[in-house]
């Protein structure tokens, strides 16, 4: 996948996630949020930083991250580097939304019971919205 086309999907996104926000639609709404309490975050970067401060805000807490810079983030849960044995957990959200398949065929030997996309989620949230209409 290009640059340009990485952008594209990275704009379409975010425009849906404001969209969302505007109409105060929870990432609980989605069926798999609204089943934990705790989740794991693959990606550590913008996204990843925004997607943690939503969750707050919505009583889901952040059992571990996971990135490739996990020597420079200061977060309030332990960070994980990708090639690190992961301990289990229920959900994983992956916000390298354009690396999603090399990123859970890196992950099958981890104890991970749901490998999600961020863009998965906002996608679903958004045509949940759209098909009510």
């Amino acid at each position: 996948m290009n640059k340009e086309e990485k952008f594209r999907r990275m704009f379409q996104l975010c425009n849906k996630w404001i969209y969302l926000d505007n109409i105060n639609k929870k990432f609980t709404d989605h069926v798999l949020l609204n089943q934990t309490s705790f989740i794991s975050i693959y990606g550590l970067g913008n996204l990843g930083i925004r997607l943690i401060e939503r969750l707050g805000k919505e009583g889901i807490g952040i059992k571990y991250g996971v990135d490739k810079k996990k020597d420079v983030l200061f977060t309030p849960f332990e960070v994980f580097d990708p090639s690190d044995s992961l301990p289990s957990t229920q959900l994983m959200i992956i916000t390298p939304i354009y690396e999603m398949e090399e990123i859970s065929n890196s992950l099958i030997e981890n104890n991970i019971e749901r490998l999600v996309s961020l863009e998965e989620i906002i996608n679903d949230l958004w045509i949940q919205e759209w098909t009510r209409k």
